[in-house]
Parts: C-alpha cells; structure tokens; sequence
C-alpha cells in the first residue's frame, strides 16, 4: 500500500474511533482506608464515585481479616457520590483488596496507617487485587504524636500513569493538538520546529495553570459548560486549518491560540482529577504534580508519533493539502457533533 492510502486509513481510524469513546471517560473511582488512632483495630472506609456514573457501584471486596460495621453514611455531591462506612479488624488489616466479579471500574485505593505510612494502589481488568502489606493493629507512641503523613514512594508515579491514561483516551484533547500540529507545520514544507514548540509550550503552560486553579479550588467553573466549550474549541481549530492558507501561521500566533484554549482543556483535565481526589483523600501536591506530569508525556508521546507519521509518509515534508482539508472536515464534523450531544445533556 502507497503512503497515501496509509496516510488515508490511518486518518479514517482516527476520526471513527472518537464517535465510539467519551472524551473524558468516568469509570474511576477512588477507596481510602484510614486506620484510628485511638482504637487500631478499626478503620474507616471512604468509597467515593463519580456523581456522573449512573450506576450505584458496590465497593471492592475488603480482605476477610475484617468485619463492615453497621454506620454506613451516603452523601451526595457535586461532582462525588460519597460512602462512608466503619471496619473491625481484630487481627489488623491484611490479606487482599479485590476487585469485584465483572467490575469493569478502575479502582485508585489508598491505605493510611496510624503510623503514617501510606500504601496505594489501583485495581484495574487487568490487575484485579491488591496485596495489603502486613502491619501491626497497635500504634507506636512516637507516630501516634506525629502529624506527618509522608506518601507512599509509588504515589507520584501512580498519578503519573493515571495522568498519562487520560490524556491518551481523551479524544477531543487528542484531536485539538493534531490540528494544532498541522497549524504548526504547514503542507509541504519542512518541520518548523520553532513553530511546533510554540504550540506545545503555550498549550502546555496554559493548560496547566487552570488544571492548578481548579483543583485547588481557586477556579471551579461547572463541568458540563466545559467540556462543551472544549468540543467548540476543536471546531474552531479545524475551520482555521480548512481557511489557513500555507506558511501564514506565525509561532507567536500560534502560541497565543494554544494558550487561549488550553486555559479550557485545563478545567477539563481538572474535572477528571477532581473526581479522583475529591476533598481531600489524598495528598493535593502529589496528585497535581504527577496528573500534570502524566498528561505532559501523554501530550508529548502523541505529538512525536504524529510528527515521525508525518516525516513517514512525506519524506522529510509534510503531506500536501490534501490532507489538510480532510482532516479540517473530519475533525471538525466529529467535534460538532460533540458540541450538539454536551449541550443536549445540560438540558
């Protein structure tokens, strides 16, 4: 097959695939297990899901070492379905966290320990259980004094992963930087690479600032606004690629777009974080840092492989317009299309 039926193919792929997938996808949801000072050998369990998951999820399977006490509180929020229930566990907390039969959720569970430490984990289709480290129910003198909370080694590293994941599944995300590449690198000619890392510096500089006010809670605008905002924004790109005539985008043009919208796909971003830290259950810096280190490599890994694709198929030149044009439609009538189905559900 010639590079343009490669070209081709892999651009009617591209476009299918959103028209199957949500852009920010909801099946994430977060368990802490807190041990008590006062008596170790009881815990309690914060099991929080997505206010937008309409299905009411039981939590994972708890090790058999442990009894639920009859508390159980549900509350309702925002953005969090929240229950809160006590455990007895006489012989401490051991044995195996277990996703249940069928679950298809992602589950980010965290341990704190009266000691401090702290021990994560995720339990995924692929990883169904997670092996609680064997601790002892008591409580050391010198840790029951201390305030400190140190996170576990693994802790940034996991929200890394989780950061990576969601910019790779986030479609509308995706779809926006693939225009804004081809805004940066113009139809036959050679890669301007000062072009490229404009857009990506600005969009990366802008969309981390409103992912920080927004899971701080300094900026918190509403979630389905939003995420119709961010479609509109991948139709704005397409139609300026579509009337974008070759050469005419500057970098500092380019870097002003990039920044614009990506003050919107940040509070996207933030909204799916915030559904995994909720208020509080987990450490704010850690999370922050490793989600926004998470998307950068996503981002970066995406733009590298459109780029080499691009080198690929053009030999050393980007592909003639051509492919511009059916991009600009496909993109564009894809993300209309979004524009149309997130309005609708505010309604």
């Amino acid at each position: 097959m010639s590079p343009k039926g490669l070209a081709v193919l892999a651009l009617l792929a591209a476009l299918m695939a959103p028209t199957a997938a949500h852009a920010h996808p909801v099946g994430l949801a977060t368990l802490t297990i807190e041990q008590d000072r006062a008596e170790p050998e009881r815990f309690t369990a914060t099991w929080r899901t997505s206010a937008r998951e309409p299905r009411n999820l039981a939590p994972p399977l708890l090790p058999p070492s442990c009894t639920a006490e009859d508390d159980d509180v549900t509350t309702h929020g925002r953005r969090s379905r929240i229950r809160r229930f006590r455990l007895h566990c006489p012989q401490g907390l051991r044995g195996d966290i277990q996703s249940r039969p069928g679950s298809d959720v992602e589950v980010l569970a965290t341990l704190r320990w009266a000691d401090g430490h702290v021990q994560r984990g995720r339990l995924t289709e692929q990883l169904s259980a997670m092996g609680v480290e064997r601790r002892s129910p008591s409580v050391p003198e010198a840790a029951a004094t201390s305030g400190g909370r140190p996170a576990s080694p693994g802790g940034l590293a996991l929200f890394v992963g989780l950061g990576f994941e969601h910019v790779l599944a986030g479609w509308d995300h995706l779809l926006f930087v693939l225009v804004l590449l081809m805004l940066a690198w113009p139809a036959g000619t050679v890669v301007r690479w000062r072009a490229l890392a404009a857009a990506i510096t600005g969009f990366t500089l802008a969309h981390s600032l409103t992912l920080a006010l927004s899971v701080t809670g300094t900026l918190s605008p509403p979630g389905p606004p939003i995420e119709a905002a961010i479609a509109w924004s991948v139709v704005v790109a397409a139609a300026a690629l579509l009337r974008a005539p070759q050469g005419s985008t500057s970098w500092r043009r380019l870097m002003g777009i990039a920044g614009v919208f990506g003050l919107l796909h940040g509070f996207g971003f933030a909204g799916a974080l915030r559904e995994v830290v909720g208020d509080g259950d987990v450490e704010l810096a850690v999370s922050l840092v490793g989600f926004n280190l998470g998307v950068e490599a996503g981002q970066l890994t995406f733009a590298a492989a459109v780029v080499g694709f691009g080198l690929f198929i053009g030999r050393a030149k980007r592909p003639s317009g051509w492919l511009d044009a059916a991009t600009a439609y496909g993109v564009g009538s894809v993300a209309a299309f979004w524009v149309f189905e997130r309005l609708a559900a505010m309604v």
